[in-house]
């Protein structure tokens, strides 16, 4: 088999199945697994910050984190449009995904039958608005160096130099919106679930659990050790949403593939490092400076 072939191994693959609706195809949780990558990405920046010698690291993978946290919110609205689109019956589905993010989360609250004043005064619509601008500096690189003014968010008005505030600006908005329609399907708790695990045991936990048990007093711990300070609150206040009256329970049940289907089977190999020598190969070569890769022969000739 090519390995192109793998990509539809659907073993752990998890979806929402609408009962009621068998002729709809099932929706996949992307969500969750974009979360849990936020989630160690977010992790590593908090340990480049704690361990760098010579300089405050201001997170090697942030970019990294921030995309995964903006990819979460996408999924988790997503995922919660396209269940209701199918019980609403809506006939094209695809155009309220395509909507702005924050025409999305209002599409949910309106057929959700859900208070838009009172979700307004929380002040959620500005955050997210203020995450879109934010990711889409980043993602296009159309920074020509002009700070951007935040009035919502801490998040940085050069958004190419972000750290580890604007990584947890953007996982507290996501967990807002998360926790806002985690109860919205009745009977179903959506916030993702995050795998904590080592070599003896593998659990799985809630987001805001870990946020609150870990991440947050691990950044905190981490300032405290650098003699550094932050004007981001680490402590959240999540609202939480009843759950909607036009489903009913029972009737949306997530599901996981735990059988791997027969044909993407594969043989136990042993444990191997086949790039470390390849790896050393370049280490090994001559020494130069990020400056002096980006200048070639030719300009070089020039200062002799």
């Amino acid at each position: 088999m090519n390995i192109e072939d793998y990509r539809d191994n659907d073993y752990q693959q998890l979806v929402l199945a609408v009962l009621s609706r068998s002729d709809k195809r099932d929706i996949e949780l992307t969500f969750n697994q974009y979360a849990n990558h936020g989630f160690s990405n977010t992790m590593f920046d908090l340990q480049d910050l704690e361990n760098e010698d010579n300089f405050i690291n201001n997170g090697r993978r942030n970019t990294l984190s921030i995309s995964m946290w903006f990819l979460a919110l996408e999924a988790f609205v997503n995922a919660l449009c396209k269940v209701t689109g199918i019980i609403k019956n809506h006939k094209n589905i695809d155009e309220i995904i395509r909507k702005e993010i924050s025409g999305r989360i209002s599409f949910l609250i309106e057929e959700l039958g859900y208070d838009s004043m009172k979700i307004k005064k929380t002040g959620i619509y500005g955050r997210v608005n203020e995450f879109r601008m934010f990711r889409n500096e980043i993602f296009h690189d159309r920074n020509s160096g002009e700070k951007i003014v935040f009035k919502k968010t801490l998040f940085s008005s050069t958004p190419n130099r972000s750290n580890q505030v604007d990584v947890f600006q953007s996982l507290q908005i996501f967990m807002e919106v998360a926790s806002l329609f985690r109860h919205s399907i009745p009977g179903l708790d959506l916030m993702p679930n995050i795998a904590l695990g080592n070599q003896s045991v593998l659990k799985f936990e809630k987001l805001d659990t870990v946020y609150s048990r870990f991440l947050a007093p691990f950044f905190l711990r981490v300032l405290i050790k650098r003699n550094l300070t932050t004007k981001l609150k680490l402590e959240l206040t999540l609202y939480q949403l009843s759950s909607s009256t036009i489903f009913k329970i029972g009737e949306i049940v997530p599901i996981q593939k735990i059988l791997q289907d027969q044909e993407y089977k594969i043989e136990k190999l042993k444990k191997t490092n086949l790039g470390e020598e390849l790896y050393n190969l370049i280490l090994e070569s001559n020494e130069s400076t990020i400056g002096m890769n980006f200048l070639t022969e030719e300009f070089s000739k020039l200062s002799k």
